[in-house]
């Protein structure tokens, strides 16, 4: 059984614990790093979720999906006997254009984030300087 460590870097675990757009970012990060295929999985409820984050970057077109696994066992090969689990693999790659839309959001998301601390540092100087009663 593998732990989180040894994971390796082009698969994204997408669970129930974590948003789905945080998957998506995920999957992002590591294309951008230089995967050019990368594998969404999930098992049991969580694998809409899976489908989801697919989705969502073929939305954005910057991946396409290359192929769909679907797979029903047991969770350990050791184990005969134990809980059947349903798990999806989904394979995606990089489309032509996705470092371009990947440096556009990433604009995008540095001035937001700017406009967010510019109106945090206003709101702060505007509770200063309004006189106590």
């Amino acid at each position: 059984m593998t732990t989180a460590t040894e994971v390796q870097s082009n698969i994204v675990r997408v669970g129930l614990q974590k948003a789905n757009t945080i998957s998506a970012e995920q999957a992002k990060l590591r294309l951008h790093e230089g995967a050019g295929e990368i594998t969404i999985t999930a098992l049991d409820l969580a694998i809409s979720s899976a489908v989801i984050v697919a989705q969502m970057l073929c939305d954005q077109k910057m991946v396409k999906i290359t192929k769909i696994y679907t797979l029903r066992g047991p969770l350990n090969a050791e184990e005969k006997k134990s809980r059947v689990c349903d798990q999806i693999e989904i394979k995606v790659v990089k489309t032509p254009e996705f470092d371009e839309i990947y440096a556009e959001q990433t604009k995008v998301r540095a001035e937001r984030k700017a406009a967010r601390e510019a109106e945090a540092a206003a709101a702060e100087g505007s509770d200063e300087k309004e006189p106590q009663e």
